[in-house]
């Protein structure tokens, strides 16, 4: 699980660089190295002097004041506080540490033309913090445990570049009212946030390392037109939160963003638009209608698949696991969410602020906090779903005309929750029944709508009680059994000879019994069918034969659970993939000259050959004679 993960990141993270900054802290030479100072306090550019720590410099563009190489101790102040200055300075190779709370290590307000450049800060406060400031710079620092790394607020055009943000409390970086700003090329490890630029438009965000952050990697919240390129995220990803369509659509966020070395792929303004089976680090649709995705492998990363505007949408035969939620869905109306895998997220479905939405025999489990969350939803159908093993089950937080019916609930810390009464219904009444709830104590011995008839039908007798003004009246003795799910990315296309390995991940909540792939070979009429090996945990492999002419092999995956259900993949149709005749490689420059000089000296040494025997033949005949 993400949050598990973080959890054992964040720990190792922390004895890492505590252990690396008591070696600082240690060493003779740095301590020798920066000379100790009381904190120093600059209140306009008369301020700039040497009792106030400045070590040179006049403070102009090309002579800037310096003030370098203090150790300061910001237990009674701030470490280094600069207020209403326009003039240039740069402070480098200082070393702040040991703040409360209430103190920072450096601060700015209304401050420009300012650099801060290769120091060490480390303390209980903030590490930088600027506050309506403007063309300052943040260069190559150690910023770590803190309780935030760099905090920006109502500031513009500060570069923040090449710093290691790492294991502070809070946020790494967070922006607030604070346009036009560039991040790029910092390393930020092991915060509880990333990079949070909060109502804050113009945002450049380049060429930096996100990783194991407990929450968000890069969180734009209430921003418009950020610009995200080349980033590289583990166990982290980009998340868009806001309600107005412009901070969802306004972005340019493009595939060199990696998760774990796989792309984010961003769609905007689109219609029609059909995401199956790529290979993809994270899935972003933001102001698109009638999209459709399936056949998704997706691991470790914020949103697995984020749709924001996005009506119409159906998601469908995927996995998205240890990410910080599997799927989320906002303003998005007429969604279906079906045969899904959502496996050890913090939040497994989170659907909020839409209308009419299928939630549907998907496997939702050991998610850290919920593993279905509905929030302000209306006219909502949770059915045939496997929710188990999660710190909350099913939890509906003011949606109104909800149904709940035909789901596993088991082995959920809280099973379910429901604060709107009377306006939902955990079942579909009599026959049909309701839910099966692992928790449930009740027995069967009668049937009918009220279950006063003598004989069992499979529904409790009593009703189970969700909270006062919530209940199931039909709790079922039993799981419904539901078919088992296959997730699958499709394989590509092949060159003739080429190995062909199928793999699928198929789970279910009674148990897979068997998977089968069927192929039809390159000019064949008819299906085979193979038999799919368990490798790893859920994942079933198998084999198509080597092609040996070019042509189109179709197959398809199908499985079967210990209850009889039975799964296919895709639900009609084959899959396909090409087997292309494959192309001798042309010769690079280099072949070629190595193979005219071989030529060359096979030429001399036949020749060479042909003279010795020559040789040896006429010495034979003037021996004979």
């Amino acid at each position: 699980m993400k949050g598990m993960k973080r959890v054992q990141s964040f720990v190792l993270l922390s004895f890492f660089v505590g252990s690396c900054l008591a070696v600082l802290v240690s060493v003779p030479e740095g301590a020798s190295a920066r000379t100790p100072h009381v904190p120093i306090y600059i209140n306009g550019n008369a301020g700039f002097t040497p009792a106030n720590g400045v070590t040179g410099g006049s403070g102009t563009p090309a002579d800037p004041f310096i003030i370098e190489g203090w150790e300061i101790d910001a237990s009674t102040a701030h470490g280094i506080a600069i207020w209403n200055t326009d003039a240039h300075f740069v402070i480098r190779d200082v070393y702040v540490h040991s703040g409360f709370r209430d103190y920072d290590d450096i601060v700015l307000a209304f401050v420009s033309n300012g650099s801060i450049e290769d120091s060490l800060l480390s303390g209980e406060g903030i590490g930088i913090s600027l506050g309506e400031s403007n063309n300052d710079t943040i260069r190559s620092n150690v910023i770590t445990d803190n309780l935030a790394g760099i905090s920006l607020g109502l500031s513009v055009n500060i570069n923040i570049t090449a710093n290691d943000v790492t294991n502070n409390r809070e946020d790494g970086i967070h922006v607030y009212y604070s346009d036009n700003n560039v991040f790029t090329a910092n390393n930020i490890t092991g915060n509880n946030r990333g990079i949070w630029v909060d109502e804050s438009d113009g945002a450049t965000i380049t060429g930096n390392t996100i990783s194991n952050n407990s929450l968000d990697g890069l969180r734009l919240r209430h921003s418009e037109s950020a610009v995200v390129r080349a980033n590289r995220f583990i166990d982290d990803g980009v998340y868009l939160d806001s309600f107005v369509v412009p901070d969802f659509n306004s972005h340019t966020i493009t595939p060199d963003n990696l998760v774990s070395g796989l792309p984010i792929y961003y769609y905007k303004d689109r219609s029609g638009l059909d995401i199956n089976g790529i290979q993809a680090g994270q899935i972003l649709v933001a102001n698109c209608s009638d999209v459709k995705i399936s056949n998704l492998t997706i691991a470790g990363t914020d949103a697995g698949i984020e749709l924001v505007f996005a009506p119409g949408a159906i998601v469908e035969t995927s996995s998205v696991s240890d990410s910080l939620y599997g799927i989320f869905l906002a303003y998005s109306d007429n969604v279906t969410i079906k045969a899904n895998r959502f496996n050890g997220n913090g939040w497994g479905v989170f659907p909020a602020r839409s209308t009419n939405l299928a939630i549907t025999a998907n496997n939702i489990s050991d998610s850290d906090s919920y593993g279905i969350f509905l929030g302000y939803c209306d006219e909502t159908t949770i059915s045939n779903n496997s929710v188990y093993n999660n710190s909350e089950g099913i939890y509906l937080y003011y949606s109104t005309n909800t149904t709940v019916y035909h789901n596993s609930i088991v082995g959920n810390v809280n099973q379910s929750y429901d604060n709107m009464g009377a306006d939902n219904s955990w079942d579909d009444g009599y026959p049909s029944g309701g839910n099966y709830w692992s928790n449930y104590t009740g027995v069967d011995q009668f049937g009918g709508p009220n279950q006063d008839q003598p004989g069992s039908d499979g529904i409790g007798d009593t009703a189970y009680s969700i909270d006062t003004d919530s209940r199931d009246r039909y709790p079922l003795m039993a799981p419904r059994d539901t078919p088992p799910i296959i997730t699958h990315t499709p394989h590509g296309d092949v060159s003739v000879n080429e190995a062909i390995i199928i793999t699928a991940n198929v789970n279910d909540d009674t148990g897979v019994k068997v998977v089968y792939l069927h192929y039809m070979a390159v000019g064949a009429s008819t299906f085979v069918e193979v038999r799919m090996i368990k490798t790893t945990g859920d994942t079933y492999e198998a084999t198509i034969p080597i092609q040996t002419e070019p042509g189109t092999v179709y197959y398809y995956i199908n499985a079967t659970d210990d209850a009889g259900n039975e799964a296919r993949h895709p639900q009609t149709g084959e899959h396909s993939l090409q087997v292309a005749q494959k192309e001798n490689p042309p010769l690079s420059d280099m072949t070629m000259i190595l193979m005219v000089v071989t030529g060359a000296l096979l030429a001399v040494i036949a020749i060479i050959a042909a003279v010795i025997l020559f040789l040896k033949k006429r010495k034979k005949r003037g021996e004979e004679k």
